[in-house]
């Protein structure tokens, strides 16, 4: 199919981005550190604090700004250390609700709820930014030391930009990604069921999406003002969390009980890890420089095959252009004869349709989600915990 589109300043969409996350991450873990973890924030003799490494970043940013040859490389060598801090922070923060994890594990080694909701949110924010935030064609350009690296040119105005990832679309959807983990970490706290803690994800994920329109249109569409606003939506959640799991009513279960209940829970977190919710099936995981050894989390949403089974692709287009022929708007029968040209010449190919599938059911997902919550906040509702007193 034809060549992505994407924004007309890449570099540029990429660089704000990488700030704003950056910014964020900072803000996060300045009103979350303890006495324990405050030397994450603050340096000391043996670590490096955030705010001083993100301080002199952005610094060294606004200097080549200034000379008229930005680059984005001050930042994106600064996004190691705040990022490694920050799951140092969830790490240890959490300690005091249950967990005993300190490092991000890979699929087949024994994981427990940080890690297997950690996955969940990394392969739902993979599959959003391949669909709904695609970037254009990588460029080779020269670096400083003269090697060459894939990326995107910049000029005067526009900041040169390198991937840190295997695709830019990977290194844009990371602007919410410390918003999303502690919203895990806040599940621990309250003893989300996993079941439920992966819609409260999915909840805070769509409140963030108009602030990552924002920057990746230009500013043209979404919601401005990411760093104060997407923390407020992030509380938003949480106290709906709160309200839900943050208090036991009667009276308090007896040592027999809360051990059944304990046993009980266990095996479902068993049961959930244990149930593929999707495999890495296209290759090993490419590690990513800025979260140390560990690499991007793998995801947790099953693709397009696992899902529907083998896609029977020029079956599946087909179908599609039976259920096309109808008259929409002006100029519409023409776009389904151009496709309908590209089938028969096979243009479109297996991956086409594989895409395709999943817009399907990310289109399904985010509709589903709406009428969820129209059901659960309508008036006429009066809030129902489930669909059968107003179907009564």
């Amino acid at each position: 199919m034809g060549q992505t589109k994407g924004p007309k300043k890449p570099g540029k969409v990429l660089t704000t981005a990488l700030r704003l996350g950056l910014s964020a991450t900072v803000d996060l873990t300045r009103n979350r550190v303890t006495a324990d973890t405050v030397h994450l924030l603050v340096q000391d003799e043996e670590n490096k604090g955030m705010q001083k490494i993100w301080a002199k970043a952005l610094e060294e940013y606004r200097k080549t700004v200034e000379a008229r040859i930005p680059s984005a490389d001050t930042l994106q060598k600064a996004e190691h250390s705040i990022r490694r801090n920050f799951y140092k922070l969830i790490w240890n923060s959490a300690v005091r609700y249950g967990n005993e994890e300190v490092k991000r594990k890979r699929r087949q080694e024994d994981r427990k709820y940080l890690n297997i909701l950690m996955d969940y949110v990394g392969g739902r924010i993979r599959d959003i930014s391949m669909v709904r935030y695609p970037f254009s064609k990588l460029a080779r350009i020269i670096c400083d030391d003269g090697s060459e690296a894939l990326g995107y040119p910049g000029n005067a105005r526009t900041p040169e930009y390198c991937p840190s990832h295997t695709s830019p679309e990977l290194d844009f959807i990371d602007m919410i990604r410390s918003h999303l983990l502690e919203l895990v970490r806040q599940c621990l706290k309250y003893n989300v069921p996993i079941r439920h803690a992966k819609k409260f994800i999915d909840d805070l994920i769509n409140k963030l999406l108009p602030f990552l329109d924002y920057v990746y249109t230009e500013r043209r569409i979404g919601r401005p003002h990411f760093t104060p606003e997407a923390t407020k939506e992030l509380r938003k959640v949480v106290l709906k969390i709160r309200s839900h799991f943050g208090k036991q009513n009667g009276r308090p279960q007896s040592i027999t009980s809360s051990v059944k209940a304990k046993i009980k829970q266990e095996s479902e977190n068993e049961q959930i890890s244990n149930v593929s919710d999707g495999e890495v099936t296209d290759g090993p995981i490419e590690p990513s420089p800025f979260l140390g050894t560990y690499g991007d989390e793998p995801e947790d949403t099953p693709d397009a095959e696992q899902e529907y089974g083998e896609i029977d692709y020029e079956k599946l287009f087909k179908q599609l252009m039976k259920r096309c022929q109808v008259d929409i708007y002006p100029g519409w029968k023409k776009h389904v004869k151009s496709v309908g040209k590209m089938l028969k010449e096979k243009k479109l190919t297996a991956k086409d349709a594989e895409h395709l599938v999943k817009q399907m059911a990310e289109e399904r997902r985010r509709v589903g989600k709406a009428f969820h919550d129209f059901i659960a906040n309508a008036c006429h509702t009066h809030r129902p915990f489930t669909l059968y007193a107003p179907v009564r």
